[in-house]
């Protein structure tokens, strides 16, 4: 909400947070839009997971029925995400209960028993698995949209409106970017620790990004976001998206 704010009243030109989260401040009446793609979730390379006890007796989406999952925020994307795999793959949704904790501390959770389970972000997703906090249920995503993007990078509604062709030069830039870190993923994960200064291990599983873009691509994680209740109203993926690109 600080960076949305930031941007609307111009203290900032771009920010750039999860989808979830800018259609939520859209809807909250801060007047914005996203002239850009940022990373992606696709099966051929995941980043979020759900991890489950292994005494916990999970093994399809049906035993998640009733049972306590821990996320790192509610409402989040990658609590959309993990709602959409359960609802597709049998389980009653709606009776799982979820608690809230940094997602550094849920890969514990889940192996204390605290919390039957957990949807987890790289690279702790990883690092959970590999300390043997958990195993891996399913990887999410996918099931809302085959290359999901998870965020965007957004400008004031005002700036968008008087600037439509920096917003077109701005979205062009970053997709021609995203196309070469697709294809030189190495060199891409030697810039992004260079200067995030993360771990390699941290670096090894970002995203991949999105090489064209155009507004129908968000409407399936809003919509999913919709109908569990991380956004409070349906609206049209056109709407939030600056008009040069629409």
């Amino acid at each position: 909400a600080l960076i949305a704010e930031a941007v609307a009243a111009g203290t900032v030109d771009v920010g750039t947070t999860n989808l979830v989260s800018i259609v939520r401040a859209i809807q909250s009446g801060i007047p914005l839009y996203i002239i850009a793609p940022s990373g992606a979730n696709s099966a051929r390379s995941p980043l979020e997971g759900i991890i489950v006890g292994k005494n916990s007796g999970i093994k399809t989406a049906k035993d998640l029925d009733g049972r306590t999952m821990v996320v790192s925020v509610l409402g989040s994307i990658i609590q959309v995400e993990a709602l959409a795999w359960a609802d597709k793959h049998g389980a009653d949704w709606r009776s799982i209960k979820w608690v809230e904790a940094p997602p550094s501390a849920d890969g514990a959770m889940v192996a204390s028993g605290r919390v039957d389970g957990s949807v987890i972000t790289e690279t702790f997703l990883s690092g959970a698995i590999a300390d043997g906090d958990g195993t891996l249920l399913s990887y999410v995503g996918a099931d809302v949209d085959p290359l999901l993007i998870e965020g965007g990078y957004f400008t004031s509604a005002d700036f968008a409106n008087k600037h439509p062709d920096v917003v077109k030069k701005f979205d062009e830039a970053l997709l021609e970017a995203g196309k070469w870190a697709n294809s030189h993923r190495a060199d891409a994960a030697a810039i992004m620790q260079k200067w995030s200064k993360q771990t390699p291990s941290a670096i090894a599983h970002h995203a991949v990004y999105p090489e064209s873009f155009k507004a129908a691509d968000l409407q399936p994680v809003i919509d999913s976001a919709v109908k569990d209740g991380a956004l409070k109203a349906p609206i049209s993926a056109s709407d939030v998206v600056a008009p040069a690109l629409r």
